[in-house]
């Protein structure tokens, strides 16, 4: 492994489509080298989690995929997949639309991560048509790109085997892997990959996510772990049961009837899917109301942004977003408007919504 300084750019602002990142990183390839380890994302971020092994988007914003320069066509002969999570997997419908995969090039996963990541990437596929069109936007992928992705899915089990694109490509010892229980997610593992004697670990996101799954099934060892560490060295997550729930009951809209309702709305960054429609409904509808968030609000989100307003003690918060109404129009509030900013093929929402 060749040492890369922190605060130098893996892959330099001006690096075009011809680029080389081992050249730039003093590596040269060779029979003497056993394996090459290229990171395109996932650095100080969350999202964008990709080594070709995930391919994923940073969950700040839709349109920030892994950095591909320096790849050609047909370039990549394999794919894994830790697991079902847009910043994992929302970048392979863009590495097929560029040409970036080998005609044989499988997308290797478990059973539940692949039936989960097909369903969750029409859903992807929607949001991106509709912001692409509301924004005026050409799309980066299409339904074309996204069955193409299905067709390339390899369903393995915990376990190991041989990557069998490449095998054939490496002349002492062919490239086997192993996939174990993350106990993340449904279906999602930890990888290790070995050739020639050396091995190493990806870890994708571990653990922490429900007590009905599996514990982690212990990685083997190896040479070079690469860890995700989004909360690494904190306690960033205070348990429920130090929650004031009196406060939150006694704070419920009177005009529910005596009754208290409780949404729980993925994505927890308040960003795609039904999360936004849902936040506006609730600051339209409810004259107090508590809004919860449970985990980390990156950058360019609608978590974070609120998030930033109730650090700087502000009185009311203000954002925008795309949310469209469920089948009617937003309910009669002064709080929820609709703005067409510069630019803007379609209009967006915007609330206010106040701070306590």
């Amino acid at each position: 492994m060749t040492g890369i300084d922190p605060e130098t750019p893996w892959l330099p602002a001006d690096a075009d489509q011809n680029f080389n990142p081992l050249e730039h990183a003093g590596v040269d390839p060779s029979p003497d080298i056993s394996m090459i380890v290229t990171p395109r994302g996932g650095d100080r971020e969350v999202g964008r989690g990709c080594y070709l092994v995930d391919c994923g988007l940073n969950q700040g914003g839709g349109d920030n995929y892994p950095d591909f320069r320096g790849l050609g066509p047909g370039s990549v002969d394999a794919v894994f997949l830790t697991h079902a999570h847009i910043d994992h997997y929302g970048g392979l419908p863009v590495l097929e639309a560029r040409g970036y995969l080998d005609d044989d090039a499988p997308i290797i996963a478990t059973r539940p991560t692949i039936d989960l990541t097909k369903t969750l990437l029409e859903d992807s596929l929607k949001i991106h048509r509709r912001e692409t069109n509301r924004h005026g936007d050409q799309q980066q992928f299409t339904q074309q790109d996204v069955m193409a992705v299905f067709d390339r899915f390899e369903s393995v089990n915990y376990g190991g085997g041989r990557v069998g694109a490449v095998a054939e490509k490496i002349d002492r010892d062919p490239l086997v892997y192993q996939l174990g229980n993350a106990a993340h997610l449904l279906g999602s593992a930890w990888l290790m990959l070995q050739t020639e004697g050396y091995r190493v670990v990806f870890s994708g996101d571990l653990g922490g996510r429900a007590s009905h799954l599996p514990d982690i099934t212990p990685p083997s060892q190896a040479g070079v772990p690469f860890l995700e560490s989004t909360y690494g060295g904190t306690h960033s997550h205070t348990s429920f049961s130090d929650a004031d729930r009196r406060a939150i009951l006694e704070d419920a809209d009177p005009a529910a009837g005596g009754k208290i309702p409780v949404i729980v709305a993925p994505s927890g960054m308040l960003t795609g899917g039904n999360s936004p429609r849902y936040l506006v409904e609730l600051a339209a509808r409810f004259h107090s109301a508590t809004v919860m968030l449970t985990g980390y609000q990156a950058l360019q989100t609608t978590g974070r942004t609120i998030q930033n307003q109730v650090d700087a003690e502000a009185e009311e918060i203000q954002f925008t977003t795309d949310a469209e109404p469920f089948g009617t129009d937003w309910p009669a509030a002064d709080n929820v408007t609709w703005i067409s900013p510069d630019g803007a093929a379609e209009p967006t929402t915007r609330v206010t919504m106040p701070s306590d």
